[in-house]
This record gives structure tokens, C-alpha cells and sequence, in this order.
């Protein structure tokens, strides 16, 4: 992902290689949107690509390349949403490959599914409220 060392996302990519059958490296501006939604996870790092994919489904596996975008990722986690490992310089790529290769089919449908629920299309309204709200 963006901000990470290259070399991170080559040994990543490498790893997840040597376990599944199919992997891609793209750069941030090849418009994912259409191969989330194709695809079961995305490995990378916190970013608009991690709510593109929450939102289309493709559950995320990620790592921070701060301590915001760490947080970021955590808090998504707890929503159930995506899987975080913290920042990337504390997870080894060979690491981060295997928990995505090895997630079971189960939670990644449940994540996968609550993802899909997170965007409900209302969300102006709730901004609205509460804009209304201030008086």
C-alpha cells in the first residue's frame, strides 16, 4: 500500500503466492472498486481502499503505516469489519500472508457481510439530525 516500503508489499505479495492461487499488485490508482467486489480480501495497508472494500464486501487484512492509520484499522476490526495486524514494520510479511491465506471460509463471510451492512445509504440524514440538532 501506499506509505509502506515496497519491499514490504513484494515479500507480502510474494508469500501469499507460495499458499493461493490467484494474487494481484496493484497500485492504488488502478481503481479497485470493481475487483473488490470480485474478490474474497485485500491485503494492504489502511487506506480508502479499506472502506472501498469493507463497503463491496472484500474483507480487508491490513497493517498501518502510522499509529493513526494503525488505530484506524483496529477500529475497524472491532467493528468486524476487517482484519488488522497493527503497524508494518511490526508484522512480518510472511506473517501478514498466512492470517490471509489461513482466515476460515466462515469469517470471512461474516465479515464480509457485515461490511456490506456498514453503508446503509443514510448517513446524510444522521449528519443532517444532528446538524438540526445544534438548533
Amino acid at each position: 500500500g501506499a506509505g509502506i516500503p515496497q519491499e514490504y508489499s513484494l515479500a507480502v505479495n510474494e508469500a501469499l503466492s507460495k499458499t493461493m492461487s490467484t494474487t494481484l499488485v496493484l497500485a492504488p490508482e488502478d481503481g479497485l472498486i470493481k475487483l473488490q467486489s470480485q474478490h474474497k480480501i485485500q491485503v494492504g495497508s489502511v487506506g480508502m481502499s479499506t472502506l472501498e472494500a469493507v463497503a463491496s464486501g472484500c474483507v480487508p487484512f491490513v497493517v498501518g503505516k502510522s499509529l493513526d492509520h494503525s488505530d484506524t484499522g483496529w477500529a475497524l476490526a472491532q467493528m468486524r469489519v476487517c482484519m488488522s495486524y497493527g503497524l508494518w514494520r511490526d508484522v512480518k510479511p510472511e506473517l501478514l500472508a498466512w492470517y490471509a491465506a489461513s482466515c476460515p471460509d466462515g469469517l470471512l463471510q461474516s465479515r464480509a457481510s457485515e461490511g456490506k451492512s456498514l453503508i446503509d445509504g443514510k448517513g446524510v440524514f444522521r449528519v443532517a439530525e444532528k446538524i438540526h440538532a445544534l438548533g
